[in-house]
């Protein structure tokens, strides 16, 4: 990992690449920790990224790249109990990653920083409770972990067990434990769908989990830390590993079912907007989708400004740039006489009650159909758009 520029070595890390390393419970715990605000006093470390997360005790992390593109390997060292791959590494991870999204500098840590020396030096062995449910994941109740190091990890420790043991035994043993932890059986599942060419069933399957995430509302107890939250981490995972297999059409037919069901679903939750956030990142990888997938241009305009138009929380981001992207006249006139029935089927309103929502979603329309006559040539009939448009209304303009 290159001290000058370490932010190169975290631009290509992928979502799939952190479920890979952390799994997908370590990967959801660390999310948790960074969007409530844990990681702190990020710096930047000969050996890697350093911060300071605080869970039951405040631990200090370190997390480190090797190697480049498919070669890539994430490391991590923690003062945890764990030690490595907790979720305390995958939260600084993320930390960093929107650091450098946001563009932040980052300072570099003083040779003289204590922490530095601390992650070479020798541990405690202490066990913390706010370790205890980590271990409750690989189903580890029978004993205490005792704090490990970069260097000797429980992965180390398993992968030695199941060498000994042939392919017959290790089908059967994975194949029980997946009987008994559905979110292994879930994983299993999903893999062997799309190396099998299944991507039907996937979709179905991915679906029905947004059907019963959105069933019911998520909140959450700020003062109690009680709650229900919401879970898009199958979601946002099989969005990406689809995405990067090239199954373009299925990543939008996904999208499509967020789409159909995200407004309302956001509209109802009470947890600080998590939800809403969650949402907007499954629909940033759709609408990528959407730029790489087959459809005519004219069908790619039509869904992201429909998407647009139905959006009320700001979950629809990057639509923009994909709109701009498309440099088809054909494609955009088409778009816009599309818009011009839809604004002529609107009526005006003349109660009260219904004006601003009536008007706000006819200025949207026209502005919409506004930009495709332009980018279809067709700008001599912008004008008169406008001052029909202003007409519908005695005061206000969409010009």
């Amino acid at each position: 990992m290159s001290l000058e520029n370490p932010e190169e070595d975290f631009r290509e890390l992928t979502w799939n690449d952190l479920m890979n390393w952390a799994g997908s419970r370590i990967l959801k715990r660390g999310e948790d920790y960074f969007r409530r605000g844990r990681v702190t006093n990020l710096r930047i470390s000969p050996k890697g990224i350093l911060a300071t997360v605080s869970g039951t005790d405040e631990y200090t992390t370190l997390v480190t790249i090797h190697g480049q593109g498919q070669q890539k390997e994430i490391a991590s060292a923690c003062t945890c109990p764990y030690g490595s791959g907790c979720k305390h590494a995958v939260a600084t991870l993320l930390a960093f990653s929107q650091a450098i999204k946001e563009k932040r500098k980052i300072p570099i840590a003083q040779s003289t920083d204590p922490d530095i020396k601390r992650m070479e030096g020798p541990d405690d062995g202490e066990y913390d409770e706010d370790h205890e449910d980590e271990y409750d994941d690989s189903g580890d109740t029978q004993t205490r972990p005792k704090k490990s190091s970069a260097k000797s990890t429980p992965d180390n420790d398993i992968a030695e067990f199941l060498d000994q043991y042939d392919k017959e035994f290790l089908v059967k043993f994975v194949i029980r434990l997946a009987n008994e932890y559905p979110e292994v059986y879930t994983e299993l599942l999903d893999s062997a769908r799309l190396a099998g060419g299944k991507v039907e069933k996937l979709v179905s399957s991915i679906r029905q989990e947004i059907d019963n995430i959105t069933s019911e509302p998520a909140w959450h107890n700020h003062w109690s830390d009680e709650g229900n939250p919401s879970d898009f981490s199958r979601v946002k995972s099989m969005m990406l590993t689809l995405f990067d297999q090239g199954y373009y059409d299925a990543v939008t037919t996904i999208a499509g079912e967020l789409l159909d069901k995200g407004n309302s679903y956001v509209e109802t939750c009470d947890d600080e907007g998590d939800s809403a956030v969650q949402t907007s990142e499954c629909l940033e990888i759709g609408f990528k989708a959407v730029e790489k997938c087959e459809w005519p241009n004219v069908r790619k305009i039509i869904f992201i400004i429909e998407a647009e138009l139905q959006d009320e929380y700001d979950l629809c981001s990057g639509t923009y740039e994909i709109l701009e992207s498309i440099r088809d006249k054909p494609a955009w006139s088409a778009a816009a006489d599309d818009l011009s029935g839809r604004l002529a089927h609107l009526p005006s309103s003349k109660n009260p009650d219904n004006e601003f929502s009536t008007n706000y979603r006819r200025d949207r329309i026209s502005n919409f159909l506004i930009s495709a006559l332009e980018k279809s040539g067709r700008n001599e009939e912008v004008l008169p758009l406008c001052q029909k448009e202003a007409s519908h209304r005695q005061l206000g303009t969409v010009c």
